[in-house]
């Protein structure tokens, strides 16, 4: 509703937004409105299928910040999943369920735009970062963001960001022999990525 939406924004604007900048560089403003927009849409609760033991919950698009491309939105816009209790989409993801793991995905996905623009549009690369850094250092934003609620003492803030870190770290240190962090392409496991995060870490 239109209160959990404004906690989204303010929870943006007075901790993510500022803590992700200040860690990893401004933002493009390619559409001239001053924003970022964050689009909830079932549309990324299909990227999971029914079942799987992963789950995506957002996703920021490249093309979206490279001007009048074919399929891109010429805006600052990542992209996130929506309540739905009854598994039409995907799994059953009930609203409380939402509300909870959606503020990580905020962190995660604004610091996949930031670093677009820094790498891409600011210093010119060739190429986009490689699979296991780029997802690093997003899960690394997670991390900075729970240390700023640290920081206020807010005890269910901290663990909102932090657990899925902590999760992801878990599968990989199971096993981290089996897992591989040179990954350059494809989707990313849970174990690869909780590598990736304890590397940058």
């Amino acid at each position: 509703g239109p209160d959990d939406l404004e906690n989204f924004t303010r929870q943006f604007d007075e901790v993510i937004y500022p803590t992700v900048t200040d860690a990893f560089g401004g933002v493009s403003d390619l559409d001239g409105n001053q924003r970022v927009i964050i689009l909830f849409t079932p549309t990324v609760n299909r990227l999971t299928p029914k079942g799987s033991d992963g789950l995506v919950g957002g996703f920021f698009f490249g093309l979206d910040l490279l001007p009048q491309r074919e399929g891109g939105n010429d805006a600052e816009i990542f992209y996130a999943l929506v309540p739905d209790p009854d598994g039409q989409f995907s799994d059953p993801r009930p609203k409380d369920w939402v509300l909870e793991a959606t503020p990580a995905v905020l962190a995660h996905e604004f610091q996949h735009m930031v670093h677009f623009n820094q790498r891409i549009l600011v210093l010119e690369a060739a190429s986009t970062e490689a699979i296991w850094l780029n997802e690093g250092l997003a899960q690394m934003a997670e991390e900075l963001v729970a240390r700023a609620y640290e920081l206020d003492e807010d005890a269910h803030a901290v663990e909102l960001f932090r657990r899925g870190n902590l999760q992801r770290a878990r599968q990989y240190l199971l096993d981290p022999s089996d897992v591989s962090l040179l990954a350059a392409e494809g989707s990313w496991s849970l174990e690869e990525r909780g590598g990736g995060w304890l590397y940058v870490l």
